[in-house]
């Protein structure tokens, strides 16, 4: 018998909302442009020009502090 699509995730929509948002800002803190010597001063809006944190970028989320490597 095959298996029937379900229209439910089996949790909460705003738990799958918030886990998906730590994803896109997980996925974010690696975007090579977030990371950057010239990004070093803070205040830049975050940016990930591979399009994988749209909510992120949305949110006009602005970075506080660089770490020097």
């Amino acid at each position: 018998m095959p298996l029937k699509p379900r229209n439910s995730t089996g949790i909460p929509r705003d738990v799958f909302d918030n886990i998906k948002r730590f994803s896109q800002f997980s996925a974010a803190a690696y975007c090579p442009e977030n990371s950057d010597n010239k990004f070093r001063k803070g205040g830049e809006k975050l940016r990930c020009s591979a399009g994988n944190c749209p909510l992120v970028e949305k949110d006009d989320v602005r970075r506080i502090l660089g770490i020097e490597e």
